[in-house]
């Protein structure tokens, strides 16, 4: 079995607006809950403070859909989040999100 190193380099985004922060919160909380919603995700890891998510374009999606069907979103609210997510650094449509608190 070999050894794999990768470099994490962290870019702290600007406050996305109030429905994507209730959005990434959602997500954060869902993966400490370990709930229903948790986890369709490809991968995450936490320690207190910090949690490291991984999402594939298409888990974005679904989770954006659920978030905004449970909330009752208006189009505006979910359009908010959507141009969050399209505006993120999507790398052969994966990204990896640092929360941290």
């Amino acid at each position: 079995m070999g050894l794999v190193i990768g470099v994490v380099q962290i870019e702290y985004q600007d406050y996305p607006g109030d429905v994507t922060h209730d959005f990434v919160q959602h997500l954060n909380q869902h993966v400490w809950e370990r709930d229903h919603y948790a986890y369709d995700i490809e991968w995450s890891i936490g320690a207190e403070g910090h949690t490291f998510i991984e999402l594939s374009r298409g888990t974005m999606q679904d989770q954006m859909k659920k978030f905004g069907t449970a909330r009752g979103l208006s189009p505006d609210g979910m359009a908010e989040i959507q141009a969050w997510s399209d505006g993120l650094p999507w790398r052969n449509d994966l990204i990896m999100l640092h929360l941290n608190w």
